[in-house]
């Protein structure tokens, strides 16, 4: 491994703190030569230092091995490369194997599990705690979560006043054009999380399920409007603190050399925490090589997704057979996203109602003639369409493209003199039949 990886760092020692520990990385120099060494700490204060040995996490206690898969590819791809073990994602991805059987093995019958609550004195804060979550353990003793992000908030019991936010949200849910489909799967969803949240009040054993969710669908299908009420639902659920959402792209999460894209990253999700971080064409991160650094956002992501999974939401959006592809492209995506939600391209009435809309909220009107012949060009466009179709996009730029061509027609004529419905209709020549 080439030294030059430590003049990214702007000292010596580098030291984080995280949910489950923290590493620090000392740059020990002589003459011309740099090597690191690592030191690994467990949040019950157990230390191992990483060197030329091997390491039998067999011996390793809890803390250690839960700080271990929160900095995984941090650590451990840097010291086995820099031994010359080998710096492969078949590396990282075997030994992630082994860390991740420890903890559920030991989720299931060692410490890493805390006793379950009794029914009777069952509150929300102990059953959290009795799904394994280190972090609900650590609110409960009046101690930081995360050094680095411990001002985020966290989600409260959900109120009266949730109840009609929610339904205020599934009303505006509802008023959405089409996607029949999309609004029958957030019902279920909501469905699912408030039975589970009354499960848990009444001393019973739930699925300790992520709510992670994929969005499949082609461009312009309200992806993106959807996941902000989503996260919204969830803030009224009490599972999110605010349910902002942040949306973010390839652009956003990659850097352009080593060690910056798990800056980025990690930067990114903590904005998003108490909400939703929606990733739209999120395969975009599965890259063509080995060597992209859009894999390191996605192992970033992963451990972020796990260790904080009751903090913050990711949706990943994209076309489904490109998604589909993005999950395979590591084995821990897959187990991180419970649910996927299928959009569906609208129908030519569709179509025609969302155009409708756009005029009358830019102060515009249709003439009958126009409303005809927006009809079938949308018509047309729908029966020749393939997977790129752009659904509502087409619909704006059509809309758009329609303004444009009337604001060429009445400059041709005294602007002063026209009224106000001329400088409104539209009429059937301002529709493009023939460009779009």
């Amino acid at each position: 491994m080439s030294d030059g990886i430590f003049d990214l760092l702007e000292s010596s020692q580098v030291s984080l703190s995280g949910k489950y520990g923290t590493f620090t990385i000392f740059v020990v120099r002589s003459g011309e030569a740099a090597y690191p060494e690592i030191l690994l700490g467990g949040e019950d204060g157990e230390t191992l230092q990483l060197d030329s040995r091997g390491i039998n996490w067999q011996d390793v206690g809890d803390g250690l091995v839960q700080a271990a898969r929160q900095y995984g590819k941090n650590i451990f791809l840097l010291w086995y490369g820099w031994n010359g073990i080998g710096q492969t994602d078949e590396t990282w991805d075997r030994l992630d194997r082994v860390l991740t059987d420890l903890v559920e093995s030991r989720r299931g019958n060692g410490p890493l599990r805390p006793p379950r609550a009794p029914r009777e004195e069952a509150t929300e804060p102990e059953q959290r705690d009795a799904e394994g979550s280190a972090a609900a353990a650590a609110r409960r003793e009046g101690q930081p979560t995360d050094e680095v992000t411990s001002d985020t908030p966290t989600a409260d019991p959900p109120t009266p006043e949730d109840a009609q936010r929610l339904e205020r949200i599934l009303a505006e849910l509802d008023a959405l054009i089409g996607l029949a489909p999309v609004k029958e799967r957030v019902r279920e969803l909501i469905a699912f999380i408030r039975v589970q949240k009354q499960r848990r009040a009444d001393g019973l054993r739930t699925p300790n399920l992520t709510h992670h969710l994929v969005f499949d669908g082609p461009p312009g299908t309200g992806k993106t409007s959807v996941a902000r009420l989503i996260g919204e639902i969830f803030a009224s659920l009490g599972l999110l603190a605010h349910g902002r959402l942040v949306e973010a792209a390839r652009q956003d999460l990659v850097g352009g050399y080593i060690g910056q894209t798990a800056i980025k990253t990690n930067a990114v999700i903590d904005s998003a925490l108490g909400g939703v971080l929606f990733i739209d064409e999120a395969y975009s991160l599965g890259g063509t090589s080995n060597q992209d650094f859009g894999r390191e956002a996605i192992e970033t992501l992963l451990v972020r997704m796990e260790n904080d999974r009751d903090r913050f939401v990711v949706i990943a959006a994209g076309y489904p057979d490109e998604m589909n592809g993005f999950l395979a492209t590591n084995p821990g995506l897959a187990s991180r996203f419970s649910r996927t939600i299928e959009f569906p391209s609208f129908t030519p009435s569709e179509l025609m109602q969302i155009f409708v809309t756009m005029v009358a909220d830019g102060d515009y009107t249709l003439t009958p003639e126009a409303s005809e012949a927006t009809q079938r060009l949308l018509e047309r466009r729908w029966e020749a369409r393939d997977s790129s179709f752009g659904n509502a996009r087409l619909v704006r730029n059509l809309v758009e493209e329609s303004i444009q061509r009337q604001s060429v027609r009445l400059n041709a004529t005294v602007l002063t003199e026209l009224t106000t419905a001329q400088l409104s209709s539209l009429e059937p020549t301002d529709i493009p039949t023939e460009t779009l």
